[in-house]
């Protein structure tokens, strides 16, 4: 599993080839954070935590940051 963890404020986002609509998102608000789950359909998945101050992404593909503010998966 790889994890980022990114300021509140950055303005990320994750560039994937997939198709939105095979995408299985499941969204739980907690008191501290809100945790959004997605999983594709070849098995790539990702949990983001946001916090006030912080976003954490874990993914079980590595992720390359392209110093736009997006992240493209590796394959």
């Amino acid at each position: 599993m790889f994890e980022y963890t990114f300021e509140a404020n950055e303005d990320i986002k994750l560039l994937t080839s997939h198709n939105l609509q095979q995408v299985n998102k499941k969204v739980i608000t907690y008191e501290n954070f809100t945790s959004t789950f997605l999983t594709y359909a070849d098995g790539f998945s990702v949990e983001m935590k946001e916090y006030t101050d912080k976003v954490i992404i874990k993914s079980n593909r590595e992720l390359v940051e392209n110093g736009d503010g997006t992240l493209d998966v590796l394959i």
